[in-house]
């Protein structure tokens, strides 16, 4: 059982590279540009270890469509981790890290630099929903978390 809060080193900030992906979470980060907002969608119909991750994955495949970069700072928040077990975690983690590439052929394929962030976000998780990667209400959720945000 992991139970120390890790200690991050201060260090310069990192411009992530097109084309280049890697897995982030939802804790400790900053979306300052509003047409993103979309991309803030966690899926719902996955395990709470895969929700986050393909989250990211999603975001970054359409940032990168439409020539937005994003990138890391140093941690502003300080975490007192909860009792877990780590290789429970990880056991979560497997499958979808062993999905990952087709994952990523399945986002890659299913969205268009022309078309608009949302349109782009219904599209993955369509294809998602459609390969059985998410279940099927996935896509209703999506629609319902676009709604809300047109109204604020």
């Amino acid at each position: 059982i992991y139970q120390e809060t890790p200690k991050f080193i201060s260090k310069s900030p990192l411009l992530y590279p097109f084309n280049n992906f890697c897995a982030f979470n939802s804790q400790n980060t900053l979306w300052r540009r509003k047409i993103l907002f979309p991309l803030l969608y966690l899926p719902s119909t996955v395990s709470f270890r895969f929700t986050d991750i393909l989250r990211g994955y999603v975001a970054q495949t359409i940032m990168h469509a439409k020539n937005i970069k994003w990138g890391f700072f140093q941690s502003s928040a300080i975490q007192e981790r909860n009792e877990h077990d780590i290789m429970k975690d990880f056991g979560s983690e497997t499958i979808m890290y062993n999905q990952m590439n087709k994952i990523l052929n399945i986002l890659n394929s299913s969205i268009s630099s022309s078309d608009s962030i949302e349109d782009n976000l219904v599209s993955c998780y369509k294809i998602l929903q459609q390969k059985k990667i998410v279940q099927m209400n996935e896509l209703n959720l999506i629609k319902l978390w676009l709604k809300d945000l047109s109204s604020i």
